[in-house]
């Protein structure tokens, strides 16, 4: 009987560890998808930079006014910013997708221990119940033979 009620139990923990790593593996999915945005909006960044050195450098043919050569720069100035900053949230996610691929696999070998063991608990539990019908079949088979004889 004890066997029957920790029968229930292992796949409860099993269905409590899928959902763990469902959610884990959604944290995970969310900070790769966070890190993608953060590697597209730093490429445009780049982009952006390369297209205004080339007007700086295209427009140092032409005469510019300080005022203008100073504009050109600050913007350039601030797109370097602009880009340390995606490049710390950049390395910020890669931290964070470390921890969530951590998690991800402890709770993917929590859900396969759950389910190792009620596979084994589901095993022992049909040894048990063919050793008792087999003891069940050989009392049967006893009986009949001390009738046969008796007679």
């Amino acid at each position: 009987m004890a066997v029957e009620g920790n029968k229930r139990v292992w796949p409860l923990l099993g269905k409590l560890s899928e959902a763990d790593e469902l959610k884990a593996f959604n944290a995970l999915c969310v900070a790769r998808e966070k890190q993608a945005d953060c590697m597209r909006r730093q490429q445009r960044l780049v982009t952006m930079r390369e297209d205004y050195e080339k007007r700086l450098s295209l427009a140092g043919d032409r005469i510019l006014g300080a005022r203008d050569i100073a504009i050109y720069r600050d913007f350039i100035l601030h797109i370097e910013g602009l880009q340390k900053l995606q490049q710390q949230q950049i390395d910020a996610l890669a931290l964070v997708i470390a921890e969530a691929e951590c998690a991800y696999e402890k709770a993917r070998l929590n859900t396969a221990k759950w389910s190792h063991l009620e596979n084994r608990e589901a095993a022992l539990l049909h040894r048990r119940r063919m050793v008792a019908e087999q003891k069940s079949i050989d009392e049967s088979a006893a009986m009949r033979f001390a009738l046969r004889v008796g007679r």
